[in-house]
């Protein structure tokens, strides 16, 4: 019994080590299956890993070009505004000188007809004077004529006194009538004698009334020739000063029309500009929207593709966690050792700071619009901390805009990467630059009242991929 016995030891611990030996094999065997497993997964997170770089720095390169692109549209826009203000006054200039050239116009025809009625006047008093001085040189010739017959008249009426005196007057005429034999012929002879007498008298009278006369109207013909020559005078000075105000007029009409025609120039020269502009800020838009498009599509495809990493790194994490198990409950068995496992970063819980100290005046959502008076999505929260107070960013990110945003006024966004966005509108002033890096509770910028507001307050919002999303959960 005792050989038996000692005969079944050997095949017993033969057993036992050939058991041994099968586990242990069975143990190897399973560490080369987890090695294996392992060493795939890490392949496969670190080929993630290395396409979500390649896209997280196309992400950057479309960040890039987006910063670039919104500060040549903000430029252009700042060029738009400009140009807007200069055309506002340059047609305000237009109007003015088109005002100006019609009344020109007005006052120039005016005077104009001021200017023919003057040489109508002038024209009237050169007749009249022409008439006067005709009818002054007719009674002058009539007057010369006139004493010429006064003259001879005189002449005969003193040639017969001094006949009637040399033959002894009166008395000796009557001497020489008595001669005469019948006394009817003497009675005619004196008749004849005296009515010769006092015809020659009468007719030197009337003549002289007539010269009288003559020279009464010559005087008179003088002084209505001065006056003719001072109206012509008067009229001629009329004539030239309404001529020298015409001609003024002229000049000044041609020198406005000139300026007008200058800025209407300037007009279109900046009216093309502001179409110029209007077109490059369009494209601008165009291309900004297409670039946000794009990196809306790259932040899903990062989103997606940090997922995979994770998950992978999970699978990866849990496969070492096993074979550091199988590994050390082998240790008294076969002696093995298995590798060290790894773990995942926990993620962000994605909460922002507050971005201002200010309390919530209008909530997320739908509602009248307080300018336009329309119904529209609130997409963000408005707070109210008083004109002035700092404005802080919610995160750590990179200024993607900072600049006059049309109805926000001035605006800064911040780009805080995955597609997370957030913006701070209606500021007074900024306080950071387009691609500038900031960090949480930095000061961005400082409460304001600029553009669609009724009244100073910080419009903020969160959006992700563009989406505008309700701010208040994303808040501490």
């Amino acid at each position: 019994m005792g050989n038996g016995r000692l005969a079944r030891r050997p095949w017993g611990s033969c057993a036992r080590a050939g058991l041994a030996v099968a586990l242990a094999c069975a143990l190897v065997g399973a560490g080369e299956g987890h090695t294996a497993a392992i060493a795939s997964v890490a392949e496969q997170r670190q080929e993630v890993e290395q396409r979500r770089e390649r896209v997280s720095d196309e992400i950057q390169q479309h960040r890039n070009e987006l910063h670039s692109t919104e500060s040549r549209l903000q430029d252009h826009l700042d060029e738009l505004d400009d140009i807007e203000q200069r055309l506002e006054v340059t047609v305000a200039d237009v109007q003015r000188l088109d005002r100006r050239v019609a009344r020109l116009d007005e006052e120039l025809a005016q005077l104009e007809d001021e200017l023919a009625t003057a040489e109508e006047e002038l024209a009237t008093a050169q007749q009249r004077l022409a008439a006067t001085t005709s009818e002054l040189v007719a009674t002058q010739e009539k007057l010369a004529q006139t004493r010429r017959q006064l003259a001879r008249q005189r002449e005969t009426f003193a040639e017969r006194s001094r006949a009637s005196y040399v033959h002894g007057g009166s008395a000796a005429m009557v001497t020489q009538l008595l001669d005469v034999g019948d006394v009817s012929e003497f009675a005619r002879s004196m008749r004849y004698v005296e009515s010769v007498l006092a015809e020659d008298r009468q007719r030197v009278q009337r003549i002289s009334g007539l010269a009288r006369e003559v020279e009464a109207t010559k005087q008179d013909l003088a002084q209505l020739q001065q006056r003719r020559i001072a109206q012509r005078t008067h009229a001629k000075s009329q004539r030239d000063e309404v001529a020298r105000l015409v001609e003024e007029q002229r000049q000044l009409r041609a020198e406005v029309a000139a300026q007008r025609k200058e800025r209407r120039q300037v007009m279109l020269a900046l009216q093309a500009d502001r179409d110029s502009h209007e077109q490059l800020v369009a494209n601008l838009r165009q291309a900004s929207q297409q670039i946000e498009a794009e990196l809306a599509a790259l932040a899903q495809r990062e989103e997606r593709l940090t997922a995979r990493e994770q998950q992978l790194a999970q699978r990866q994490a849990e496969r070492e966690r096993r074979a550091s198990q199988d590994s050390g409950g082998s240790q008294d068995l076969g002696g093995s050792q298995g590798s060290g496992g790894g773990s995942a970063a926990p993620a962000s819980d994605g909460r922002f700071q507050q971005p201002s100290q200010g309390r919530i005046t209008s909530s997320f959502g739908y509602r009248t619009h307080p300018i336009h008076g329309t119904r529209r999505l609130h997409a963000g929260v408005d707070l109210a901390a008083g004109y002035g107070a700092p404005n802080y960013a919610a995160a750590d990110g990179v200024v993607v805009s900072a600049g006059w945003r049309g109805g926000y006024g001035r605006t800064v966004v911040v780009s805080h990467g995955g597609g997370l966005s957030t913006l701070y509108a209606h500021q007074s002033r900024l306080a950071v630059s387009s691609g500038q890096q900031v960090t949480g509770g930095q000061v961005v910028g400082y409460e304001g009242a600029s553009g669609a507001v009724t009244g100073p307050h910080l419009h903020f919002e969160v959006r992700v991929n563009g989406r505008p999303r309700n701010p208040v959960p994303y808040l501490r």
